[in-house]
Protein backbone atom coordinates (compact mmCIF):
# COMPACT_ATOMS: atom_id res chain seq x y z
CA UNK A 1 0.00 0.00 0.00
CA UNK A 2 2.49 2.63 0.90
CA UNK A 3 4.27 2.11 -2.99
CA UNK A 4 0.60 3.28 -4.16
CA UNK A 5 -0.30 6.02 -1.38
CA UNK A 6 3.61 7.71 -1.02
CA UNK A 7 3.45 9.42 -4.84
CA UNK A 8 0.30 10.66 -4.41
CA UNK A 9 0.67 11.62 -0.81
CA UNK A 10 3.24 13.67 -2.08
CA UNK A 11 0.90 15.75 -4.21
CA UNK A 12 0.40 17.54 -0.56
CA UNK A 13 3.37 19.66 -1.27
CA UNK A 14 2.85 20.59 -4.78
CA UNK A 15 2.98 24.56 -4.35
CA UNK A 16 -0.02 25.06 -5.21
CA UNK A 17 -1.65 22.81 -2.91
CA UNK A 18 0.84 23.55 -0.10
CA UNK A 19 0.24 27.03 -0.49
CA UNK A 20 -3.68 26.87 0.11
CA UNK A 21 -3.39 23.98 3.02
CA UNK A 22 -4.82 21.10 1.00
CA UNK A 23 -3.86 18.33 1.80
CA UNK A 24 -4.39 14.29 0.77
CA UNK A 25 -5.35 12.42 2.92
CA UNK A 26 -5.71 8.78 1.89
CA UNK A 27 -4.61 7.24 -1.46
CA UNK A 28 -6.43 4.23 -3.19
CA UNK A 29 -6.72 2.16 -6.07
CA UNK A 30 -10.47 4.01 -6.42
CA UNK A 31 -10.53 7.24 -4.57
CA UNK A 32 -8.72 10.00 -2.87
CA UNK A 33 -9.67 12.07 0.54
CA UNK A 34 -8.55 15.39 0.43
CA UNK A 35 -8.65 18.28 3.27
CA UNK A 36 -8.25 21.49 3.52
CA UNK A 37 -7.30 23.39 6.66
CA UNK A 38 -8.76 26.40 7.98
CA UNK A 39 -5.49 29.10 7.50
CA UNK A 40 -5.61 32.61 7.95
CA UNK A 41 -3.84 32.66 4.39
CA UNK A 42 -7.28 30.84 2.79
CA UNK A 43 -9.72 32.89 4.25
CA UNK A 44 -11.21 35.72 2.34
CA UNK A 45 -12.32 39.16 4.08
CA UNK A 46 -16.02 37.03 5.65
CA UNK A 47 -13.46 34.51 6.80
CA UNK A 48 -14.74 31.23 4.70
CA UNK A 49 -12.61 29.59 2.28
CA UNK A 50 -11.55 31.40 -0.92
CA UNK A 51 -14.22 29.54 -3.84
CA UNK A 52 -10.64 29.32 -6.13
CA UNK A 53 -9.39 27.25 -3.13
CA UNK A 54 -12.23 24.82 -3.11
CA UNK A 55 -11.95 24.12 -6.35
CA UNK A 56 -8.31 23.41 -6.56
CA UNK A 57 -8.91 20.55 -4.32
CA UNK A 58 -11.06 19.06 -6.37
CA UNK A 59 -9.16 19.17 -9.48
CA UNK A 60 -7.18 16.52 -10.43
CA UNK A 61 -8.31 13.42 -8.45
CA UNK A 62 -10.51 12.39 -10.76
CA UNK A 63 -7.85 12.46 -13.70
CA UNK A 64 -5.43 10.19 -11.71
CA UNK A 65 -7.91 7.73 -10.93
CA UNK A 66 -8.65 6.98 -14.28
CA UNK A 67 -5.27 6.61 -15.36
CA UNK A 68 -4.39 4.60 -12.35
CA UNK A 69 -7.28 2.24 -13.63
CA UNK A 70 -7.18 2.98 -16.96
CA UNK A 71 -3.35 2.85 -17.92
CA UNK A 72 -1.79 4.86 -20.76
CA UNK A 73 -3.39 3.79 -23.29
CA UNK A 74 -5.53 6.49 -23.07
CA UNK A 75 -5.61 10.54 -23.36
CA UNK A 76 -7.43 12.47 -20.17
CA UNK A 77 -8.23 15.74 -20.50
CA UNK A 78 -10.44 17.88 -17.81
CA UNK A 79 -13.22 18.69 -20.46
CA UNK A 80 -15.62 20.82 -17.77
CA UNK A 81 -16.05 21.64 -14.55
CA UNK A 82 -18.75 23.33 -12.32
CA UNK A 83 -18.23 23.89 -8.87
CA UNK A 84 -21.60 25.57 -6.93
CA UNK A 85 -21.21 26.66 -3.75
CA UNK A 86 -24.04 25.66 -1.21
CA UNK A 87 -22.81 27.36 2.23
CA UNK A 88 -20.27 29.19 3.39
CA UNK A 89 -16.86 26.87 4.28
CA UNK A 90 -15.66 27.50 7.42
CA UNK A 91 -13.09 25.49 9.34
CA UNK A 92 -11.46 22.23 7.59
CA UNK A 93 -12.88 20.74 4.85
CA UNK A 94 -13.27 17.57 2.97
CA UNK A 95 -14.06 16.15 -0.34
CA UNK A 96 -13.72 11.83 -1.32
CA UNK A 97 -13.11 11.38 -5.23
CA UNK A 98 -14.18 7.70 -5.62
CA UNK A 99 -14.92 5.92 -9.02
CA UNK A 100 -16.28 2.34 -8.13
CA UNK A 101 -14.54 -1.03 -9.58
CA UNK A 102 -17.64 -1.35 -11.55
CA UNK A 103 -17.61 1.64 -12.94
CA UNK A 104 -14.04 1.74 -14.26
CA UNK A 105 -15.04 -1.90 -16.40
CA UNK A 106 -17.73 0.65 -17.34
CA UNK A 107 -15.54 2.86 -19.13
CA UNK A 108 -13.45 0.33 -20.44
CA UNK A 109 -15.85 -0.91 -22.09
CA UNK A 110 -17.36 1.86 -23.77
CA UNK A 111 -13.99 3.15 -24.56
CA UNK A 112 -13.57 -0.53 -26.63
CA UNK A 113 -16.16 0.98 -29.07
CA UNK A 114 -16.16 4.55 -28.71
CA UNK A 115 -12.59 5.44 -28.83
CA UNK A 116 -13.17 8.74 -27.44
CA UNK A 117 -15.54 9.92 -24.83
CA UNK A 118 -16.87 12.54 -22.06
CA UNK A 119 -17.70 10.97 -18.58
CA UNK A 120 -18.82 13.37 -15.77
CA UNK A 121 -17.82 12.28 -11.95
CA UNK A 122 -19.47 14.35 -9.04
CA UNK A 123 -18.63 15.16 -5.81
CA UNK A 124 -19.30 17.14 -2.62
CA UNK A 125 -17.30 19.13 -0.45
CA UNK A 126 -17.95 18.88 3.24
CA UNK A 127 -17.17 20.47 6.45
CA UNK A 128 -16.42 19.28 9.98
CA UNK A 129 -20.22 19.34 10.98
CA UNK A 130 -20.76 17.05 7.78
CA UNK A 131 -22.50 19.56 5.81
CA UNK A 132 -22.36 19.92 2.40
CA UNK A 133 -20.86 23.36 1.52
CA UNK A 134 -19.88 22.63 -2.23
CA UNK A 135 -20.81 20.46 -4.73
CA UNK A 136 -18.15 19.59 -7.73
CA UNK A 137 -18.53 17.96 -10.70
CA UNK A 138 -16.21 17.31 -13.41
CA UNK A 139 -16.26 16.35 -17.05
CA UNK A 140 -13.18 14.02 -18.39
CA UNK A 141 -12.76 13.25 -22.05
CA UNK A 142 -10.55 10.07 -22.26
CA UNK A 143 -9.48 9.14 -26.02
CA UNK A 144 -7.85 6.15 -26.96
CA UNK A 145 -3.91 6.37 -27.83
Amino acid sequence: MLKFTLPYRLLSFYPPFLGTGIWVKNATKYGFRVTMLDLWFNRNVYGTHFGGSLYAMCDPFFILILHRNLGNDYIYWDKAAHIEYLKPAKGHVTAMFEISPEAIESIKNEMEFEKRKSFKFKTFIIDKKGQKVASVEKEIYIKVK
